[in-house]
């Protein structure tokens, strides 16, 4: 994740101390989550012949331990996700930015999962079922919130308008995963595409606008090709 915070403030002016304190925290974070698992690993070796023979082929002490241990660490994910969603509301004044910030964290939580033994102590499902389906919440009202007015727009003139200053607003946000920003990318790709096609064929006025400014649907895929920036790009302009 260093990588990640050092591009999130490389360009924002008097942020090092902030910087420098998400830096410091993730550190004492991550130096905590190894503590507590390299315990709980020499806990299961000193106890494999500390306590002998459990009576009547019973329950071993450290299972119900690691057990309840790892019950807890499940329990985590829910407050990290309860924590998430307020920080969403807390840290933006643009609700939509905050959907893009829970998507990007929701994310990067199932790639840790998959690829991690996590997923094997999670299972396919809890990604299906809870991360992923709460990721696709989250776009379907980013969806509705960014786009809506240019959906309903009627003119070529008001879909223009709207297009330029939501790609201008959003080309400064930021989607860290690549799969992610392309998948989001060519789905704004499909459905501004056919909106526009459809406005066109219902306006009059499209002959003017796409003289005057034009504009047409190659300038629909470069606007939202410019939106999210990802690492690479934030890098670039460090």
């Amino acid at each position: 994740m260093l990588p990640e915070i050092e591009t999130l403030f490389a360009n924002e002016c008097g942020s090092m101390a902030i910087r420098d304190e998400a830096i410091g925290i993730l550190a004492r974070l991550r130096e905590a989550i190894r503590s507590v698992f390299a315990d709980l690993e020499t806990l299961i070796c000193k106890n494999e012949n500390s306590i002998g023979i459990v009576n009547g082929g019973g329950i071993h002490p450290i299972t119900y331990y690691v057990m309840n241990y790892l019950g807890a660490a499940c329990k985590s994910l829910m407050t990290l996700e309860q924590s998430l969603k307020a920080k969403s509301k807390e840290m933006y004044k643009d609700s939509t930015l905050g959907l893009v910030f829970l998507m990007n964290n929701y994310t990067y939580m199932v790639n840790c999962v998959k690829h991690s033994k996590l997923g094997e102590l999670l299972g396919e499902n809890w990604i299906k079922n809870h991360i992923v389906a709460k990721f696709r919440q989250c776009f379907k009202i980013y969806k509705a919130n960014s786009w809506d007015q240019v959906f309903k727009g009627k003119l070529i003139s008001e879909f223009v308008l709207k297009f330029v200053e939501i790609c201008d607003v959003q080309s400064s946000w930021i989607i860290f995963d690549d799969h992610l920003r392309r998948k989001i990318r060519n789905n704004l790709k499909e459905t501004l595409l056919a909106r526009f096609k459809s406005v066109m064929e219902g306006s009059q006025e499209h002959i003017n606008i796409c003289g005057d400014f034009g504009f047409g649907v190659r300038d629909i895929v470069a606007g939202i090709d410019k939106m999210f920036k990802g690492r690479d790009e934030l890098k670039n302009h460090r």
